[in-house]
């Protein structure tokens, strides 16, 4: 009887020493993502997103930088992004920023080479919709979602989140009315453009500057929304007032503030407003058939394989913050589409007003370019008929 108690305690004894040295089950780390560092027993706060964000930005300062393309219409807020980015968080924000065309090429370049060597891409609608979401560089950007304000959809204009896409890969970050035309208020008086019509005067003939329609850019987009507004035959008449057409958008803002040109068609409003607060006779119009909507080059997604993961991240939220969308939206004169963001810095012509027909930017108005740059390309460079 003794001898079967001691073989019973020993077997328990044994059955409990192998259990505690087995290895536990573990699941493989995602790849492209920093494996999630769990706080010890009892110090889980009460929010868990607070213990996700530390841990983020633990890691992010490890990874020492965020590399980000912009659209370079977006120039504007380069360096009080990287600043604001520095000091809040202590990374370093590589931004580089490019015309569309040369983003486009550079990121589908990369990837064919099998580099990923950037975290995230801001730029305009055209190039998401035509070039960048088909060629699937992008991940699931609401997965980087931390903040409750930025996770919150009242915090939005409309009540939600503004997605482009329908698989929540890329968002429209920012809202703005695109002018009628920009003018040298010295050359031309505000009450002589009322109507898109009233740019078909004679007088305005060789004295028009437009950003060039038949590449990717705004230039398109204020063609498309004349198309839709007025109809062909009316560009078609436009195009008979020897339109000059440029892809120097500093150099057109250049032009119309000295005089060159009277006034001009989709010219970069950031860089517009730096001449009129530096003293240049500008001011813009807004004709009475409506205006185009536009995010101005802001939309923005993140890589599918980001080069510093926790890095991004911490861009992704802190950009779509209250904090964020402000220094976004007062760099380039932009309207976020924050309900919380301050607006007083913002010219009224761009500011969304009711009982005015406006066309919004969606992925199908951008999947329309490829036909509106081939007839832009009929009328303004193989002449008009």
């Amino acid at each position: 009887m003794f001898k079967k108690l001691i073989y019973s305690i020993f077997t328990i004894v044994l059955f409990l020493s192998y259990t505690s040295c087995s290895p536990k089950e573990t699941k493989a780390p995602v790849p492209g993502v920093s494996p999630t560092i769990k706080p010890a027993a009892g110090s889980l706060p009460k929010d868990t997103w607070q213990a996700e964000w530390q841990t983020t930005l633990s890691i992010a300062k490890k990874e020492g930088k965020v590399t980000l393309f912009m659209e370079a219409v977006a120039s504007p807020a380069k360096e009080p992004i990287m600043k604001a980015i520095k000091e809040k968080f202590g990374l370093e924000a590589e931004v580089l920023a490019m015309v569309s065309g040369e983003l486009n090429a550079r990121v589908l370049n990369e990837r064919k080479a099998g580099l990923f060597y950037n975290d995230l891409i801001i730029t305009g609608g055209g190039s998401m919709a035509n070039t960048l979401i088909p060629a699937g560089l992008f991940g699931a950007l609401e997965a980087a979602f931390i903040l409750p304000e930025v996770k919150d959809e009242k915090q939005w204009r409309e009540g939600k989140m503004p997605w482009f896409d329908k698989d929540r890969t890329v968002l429209s970050s920012v809202l703005f009315v695109q002018e009628g035309a920009t003018i040298n208020s010295a050359l031309v008086k505000k009450d002589e453009l009322k109507s898109y019509r009233d740019l078909l005067d004679s007088k305005w003939k060789g004295k028009i500057i437009m950003n060039d329609p038949t590449i990717p850019g705004k230039g398109i987009n204020i063609f498309q929304g004349m198309r839709k507004l007025m109809g062909e035959n009316f560009l078609r008449e436009l195009a008979k007032q020897d339109i000059v057409l440029s892809r120097d958008q500093r150099q057109m803002a250049e032009w119309l503030a000295h005089g060159k040109y009277a006034l001009g068609l989709a010219i970069s409003t950031p860089l517009a407003e730096e001449m009129r607060l530096a003293g240049g006779p500008i001011d813009y119009v807004e004709f009475k058939e409506g205006a185009g909507l536009t995010t101005g080059g802001s939309f923005i997604g993140i890589m599918d394989r980001p080069a510093h993961p926790n890095a991004s991240r911490t861009f992704v939220n802190w950009f779509l913050s209250r904090e964020g969308q402000t220094v976004w939206s007062q760099s380039l004169k932009y309207i976020s589409r924050r309900i919380d963001t301050p607006t007083e810095h913002l010219q009224p012509i761009n500011v969304p007003k009711s009982g005015v027909k406006y066309i919004d930017d969606t992925a199908e108005f951008y999947l329309e370019w490829p036909e509106g740059m081939k007839l832009a390309r009929e009328i303004l460079i193989a002449g008009p008929r």
